[in-house]
């Protein structure tokens, strides 16, 4: 299902917004996203996810949600070793240049 909400995220919002009446549905996919990762899935599906924590957290709205994804994309970076640093370093200078 991740794959899913992935999908809808890149194809109304990737590689720009295509209308503005998407955003609701951008932050809902997102936030779904958000929600398969905080169960308990093996560290097979979790290896693979990092695309989608990352496109979540670029088009989730809120702070607080934006780091609790960053966290988990350094949370793949410590246990399982895939490089995602780079991916939390880019969200974090989106969210800084949108302030």
């Amino acid at each position: 299902m991740m794959w899913y909400h992935l999908l809808h995220i890149l194809l109304y919002a990737e590689p720009s917004l295509q209308h503005p009446s998407h955003i609701p549905l951008i932050e809902n996919h997102a936030l779904e996203i958000g929600c398969i990762m905080l169960s308990d899935l093996p560290n097979s599906v979790r290896s693979f996810s990092s695309q989608a924590i990352f496109y979540a957290a670029k088009h989730i709205t809120g702070i607080s949600r934006k780091i609790r994804l960053w966290n988990m994309l350094d949370d793949i970076e410590t246990r399982l070793g895939f490089r995602t640093r780079d991916q939390v370093k880019k969200l974090k200078e989106l969210v800084e240049t949108n302030i």
